[in-house]
């Protein structure tokens, strides 16, 4: 028997990324929808997926899509489709930048945070694709629990109280005397996740959605691009650091560079997979 245990991921939801997919998910969230559910999809490189009730349910009304505002990387979460406009409940984590979910209308909503990633990644592997989402749909963790005891779950989910702004950094008198701070930067080089990440944006990205790099031209220089996708969200921050051309510039104008997390929308809030149920333990279309 293997030993289990509880741990927290925490997902930061974008409002402005999808707007309907954003108040889906806290609507569920808020009924508890997510409670015990198990993670019954795990492909390792492409998505973790789940969003199937622990009891069965009515068949859920779907949603209009979203337009597709943000890209489908490493660490975003997205609702899972049999077609357009198929969207219930059902969302998938992706593991990788999967920019070819983009052109088929998957719009993420939200980004796990911090070192929530190590989390997912650890989410159990062994059944892959295997479990019959009909016979969850019918049975609910009934099924599961039987013939999938090793199942990942999320024990429950809840919304973070609304309107507690992060804490913010407190300067102490000596440190406001003291010379701003030389920003840690890096150019991002060939085979770095940041200079594919970058290559992307640049030769394709920015032709395909324009609306997502203001200020840019696919002219505009590979430390350009870096720097906007180091200031766009917490996930690519983590990914891509300041550029040092940036933070020369931000140093000599004394002015600190920072990870920009994003906005924390009213229509999400930060959202916590709190008690995630861990036993220690190629890409096929998406499907809900």
């Amino acid at each position: 028997m293997r030993y289990k245990e509880t741990v927290n991921v925490t997902v930061r939801v974008h409002p402005d990324w999808a707007p309907l997919g954003a108040e889906r998910f806290k609507k569920l969230v808020e009924q508890g929808w997510y409670n015990d559910a198990g993670v019954f999809r795990v492909v390792k490189g492409f998505v973790a997926q789940f969003g199937l009730p622990a009891k069965s349910q009515p068949d859920m009304e779907r949603i209009a899509d979203d337009k597709v505002k943000h890209a489908n990387m490493r660490g975003t979460i997205t609702f899972a489709t049999s077609g357009p406009n198929t969207r219930t409940s059902q969302l998938f984590i992706n593991y990788a930048d999967n920019h070819f979910l983009n052109q088929q209308g998957f719009a993420p909503f939200g980004e796990v945070l911090g070192d929530g990633m190590a989390v997912v990644d650890s989410f159990f592997a062994g059944y892959a694709e295997h479990p019959d989402q009909r016979k969850i749909q019918a049975e609910g963790n009934a099924y599961l629990d039987i013939n999938f005891p090793q199942m990942t779950k999320f024990t429950k989910v809840f919304v973070k109280s609304a309107g507690k702004p992060e804490p913010a950094r407190r300067e102490t008198p000596a440190a406001k005397k003291e010379a701003p701070a030389a920003v840690q930067c890096l150019t991002a080089v060939e085979g770095t996740d940041c200079y594919k990440q970058v290559t992307w944006a640049r030769e394709q990205g920015i032709k395909e959605h324009p609306e997502w790099y203001p200020g840019l031209t696919s002219s505009s220089s590979r430390e350009e691009f870096q720097a906007h996708l180091h200031g766009k969200t917490h996930a690519l921050s983590l990914v891509c650091p300041v550029p040092c051309t940036t933070a020369r510039k931000d140093t000599a104008a004394g002015g600190a560079v920072g990870a920009a997390g994003g906005a924390v929308g009213a229509a999400g809030g930060a959202v916590h997979h709190a008690g995630v149920h861990i036993p220690l333990h190629d890409p096929v279309p998406i499907t809900g």
